[in-house]
């Protein structure tokens, strides 16, 4: 199956993806397990909430243009962390 195609849209994620619900739920799940992997993290609706609660993350997605929106979010806030763009089915991760 190919990889969905989110070039077009990145631009307008965040305006119609708001929902948050289900943070806590991810955080209570990462905070306590070392490193965690967030596979499809498109720009960071999950990613920043973790990483400001303390969890260390790495991110992975297929869509430049997710990540470079991942990035500009991180770089305002002052935040560092791993991003590999790569296909999640393909994964060629160094340090994991």
């Amino acid at each position: 199956m190919p990889a969905m195609d989110y070039s077009q849209v990145a631009h307008w994620y965040d305006t119609y993806v708001k929902t948050d619900i289900d943070i806590p739920f991810f955080i209570n799940e990462a905070k306590d397990c070392g490193r965690v992997l967030e596979l499809t993290s498109g720009t960071g609706r999950l990613s920043i909430p973790l990483i400001e609660a303390g969890v260390s993350l790495s991110c992975v997605d297929n869509s430049s243009e997710m990540l470079a929106i991942l990035r500009h979010k991180l770089a305002a806030k002052g935040l560092s962390i791993h991003i590999y763009e790569q296909d999640m089915c393909n994964l060629a991760l160094k340090e994991w």
